[in-house]
C-alpha cells in the first residue's frame, strides 16, 4: 500500500487510499 505514495508523489495520501480502494473494488467486480 505504501509503495503507491512513491509512484504518485503529487497525490495526497487520502486520494491514494480512495484510488486503491476503487481499484480493489473494480478487481473484485471483475472476478465476481
Amino acid at each position: 500500500m505504501g509503495d503507491c505514495v512513491t509512484f504518485l508523489p503529487r497525490h495526497s495520501k487520502q486520494e491514494i487510499k480512495t484510488g486503491t480502494l476503487k481499484s480493489i473494488l473494480k478487481d473484485l467486480n471483475l472476478k465476481m
